[in-house]
């Protein structure tokens, strides 16, 4: 087959019967989330310093990974929980409730008063949201076309990315949190000391610093729970058909609002049995195509019915045509794609979170756990490429952890001995931290929308991924001595030098990070056998959790004892040495040839 041989479809044609309206809604719920996740890097160092928990400021980073290790260590314990209680009952219950307990946790942790509460806080918050396996196989099974599905999922990712740069915003704003030996900050709000609003406003951060930022991200929260709770249809096959309430709700106020809304499965009893014009009543438009909110009238919204149809059922033909369309359609589907995001890249989106790639995840398809752990499943290129999932994100989640507290770490100049002794951090106040990490989240945005795809066309996946890991074994080492360059540093120097280096090695991290992990999706996809890739990738998934538990916890204890004998460097250099055995591992790893796979799953 001759990729030349069939005309590029237009974007508007690619487009056509998009769910934009509940992509638009699942992406609220998605967006919320990482938000939570990150606005409290740029304070949790304080926080756990004002708790009073710790003999001295050393053992905080032991105490920061403790925290980011019960979140993870509680999601994966009921992460797979979640999912199968999704099959129960559907998909929007466990997505609602996802919301509603994070936004629980996360006023318990801003509220918290001790550090044994922020404790149980932050394991709440990983016990209480199953969200993103649920999220995947929602948009499985919203966007069942092959040509939305690459465009549906890789939303997750930039969505991802977006939310870290808002998340420490917030938990950064120096309007929002309040450290206690941070000094108060002026009347910026136009109100004098004497306005009973500011006194209450001062008094409330004076004795809860860290509460109002958790606030801010409860509301978000909240809202993105009740545009759910009001637009967003249930996708699970068997409870599509089920009455919601709130969604009638949420159609009231569309029609309201001057859109087409179709009627809904368990409506059509009542309206088949009287002879209505949809002029008028935002029913259903015989021509929708003028309005982006609903779908073509040859493609009707997934869970609803028109007046001429029969409520829609799961059909497992349906479910699983998506792989076995026309040659030629997929290659007109995915060139489609070109502009957006590369062939190679949409390819593996589609074919790995695919609803029938994306269920058995959460399921446990009855032919995968039959196959269980052998050598047809896990093949030799399949470890290698889990196994470096694993490595990634082991040292990437200690970055993202320990970075916030390595940059608040008070500035001890007297002692600083280069290349010998180093001790504290760079001194940085938490709206410091919030600002550098918002500032280099914007990296990872801009490489997920413009950088990966060019590559992507232009280089070989597995030549990128060895190019991306080179940087983070050469830079973390470099990280701790830029304190020396440091304004209140111990060398002269141009005052904004210091500053200026850690945005651009941090930028440089963020860029690696938000490259290596869709080159690894690529690379893991290649190399597994269609007929086991959800298996595969339920069991890297869990892996993953696994790193993201093991990683905070270990690291914690090491740089606390670095922290001792004043040689933080050595926790960086030992992280270092743990990207660079990625690195190295990359080169005994091939890139699988695709079509042979296929040809073997058939």
């Amino acid at each position: 087959m001759t990729h030349g041989n069939h005309a590029k479809v237009s974007f508007r044609e690619q487009m056509r019967g998009f769910p934009i309206w509940q992509m638009i809604v699942i992406s609220m719920i998605r967006f919320a989330e990482p938000i939570a996740f990150t606005s409290m890097f740029p304070y949790v160092y304080f926080m756990i310093r004002d708790f009073g928990i710790t003999k001295d400021d050393s053992e905080i980073s032991s105490y920061s990974g403790y925290l980011a290790a019960s979140f993870s260590f509680f999601q994966f314990v009921f992460c797979v929980q979640w999912g199968r209680l999704s099959d129960r009952i559907g998909r929007k219950p466990i997505l609602l409730t996802g919301l509603m307990g994070t936004s629980i946790s996360m006023l318990l942790f801003g509220f918290s008063q001790n550090y044994h509460m922020a404790l149980v806080a932050r394991s709440c918050l990983g016990a209480l949201n199953g969200n993103i396996p649920v999220l995947r196989t929602t948009i499985g099974e919203v966007a069942t076309q092959r040509k939305h599905q690459a465009i549906a999922f890789a939303s997750l990712s930039l969505l991802w990315n977006l939310g870290c740069v808002i998340g420490p915003m917030l938990g950064g704003s120096k309007y929002l949190t309040r450290p206690k030996s941070k000094p108060r900050i002026d009347h910026t709000l136009e109100l004098t000391s004497n306005s009973t609003l500011y006194d209450f406003y001062n008094q409330f951060l004076d004795k809860y610093p860290y509460a109002l930022s958790n606030v801010v991200v409860a509301i978000f929260l909240w809202t993105s729970m009740i545009l759910g709770a009001l637009f967003l249809e249930e996708s699970h096959p068997e409870f599509k058909t089920r009455k919601d309430i709130l969604l009638q709700i949420g159609d009231g106020i569309r029609r309201r609002l001057g859109y087409d809304v179709p009627l809904r499965s368990w409506q059509i009893s009542i309206h088949r049995e009287f002879p209505f014009s949809t002029q008028g009543r935002g029913i259903y438009p015989e021509d929708t195509s003028i309005d982006p909110l609903v779908p073509s009238s040859s493609e009707p919204a997934y869970g609803l019915i028109t007046d001429e149809e029969e409520p829609l059922r799961y059909d497992e033909e349906n479910a699983i045509s998506i792989g076995n369309e026309s040659e030629s359609g997929d290659d007109d589907e995915i060139d489609a794609l070109v502009p957006i995001i590369s062939r190679r890249l949409s390819e593996t989106i589609v074919r790995t979170y695919s609803s029938n790639e994306v269920i058995p995840i959460i399921q446990g398809e009855r032919n995968n756990k039959r196959e269980g752990f052998n050598s047809t499943v896990f093949t030799h290129p399949v470890i290698m490429c889990i196994f470096a999932n694993f490595i990634c994100s082991l040292h990437t989640v200690v970055y993202s952890e320990f970075f916030p507290v390595l940059l608040a770490g008070e500035l001890k100049s007297d002692e600083l001995t280069f290349p010998t002794h180093i001790a504290g951090g760079f001194g940085f106040l938490s709206n410091s931290i919030g600002t550098l990490l918002s500032s280099t989240g914007i990296i990872g945005v801009l490489a997920v929308i413009f950088i990966y795809p060019y590559l992507d066309r232009h280089v070989s996946t597995i030549t990128s991924y060895r190019f991306i890991t080179i940087l983070p074994p050469i830079l973390y080492p470099v990280l701790p001595y830029l304190v020396f360059l440091s304004p209140e540093g111990p060398w002269e120097k141009p005052k904004a030098i210091g500053t200026i280096l850690l945005y651009v090695l941090s930028g440089l991290l963020v860029l690696a990070s938000a490259l290596t992990f869709p080159s690894l999706m690529v690379l893991l996809h290649r190399a597994s056998n269609p007929k086991y890739s959800a298996f595969i990738n339920g069991t890297a998934l869990s892996l993953v959790s696994l790193a993201r538990f093991v990683g905070p916890m270990v690291w914690g204890w090491i740089i606390l004892y670095t922290e001792k004998i004043s040689m933080v460097q050595l926790s960086w250099i030992l992280l270092g040495a743990v990207a660079a055995a990625g690195t190295i591992q990359g080169y005994f790893m091939e890139e699988e040839n695709e079509d042979l796979k296929e040809g073997e799953a058939d």
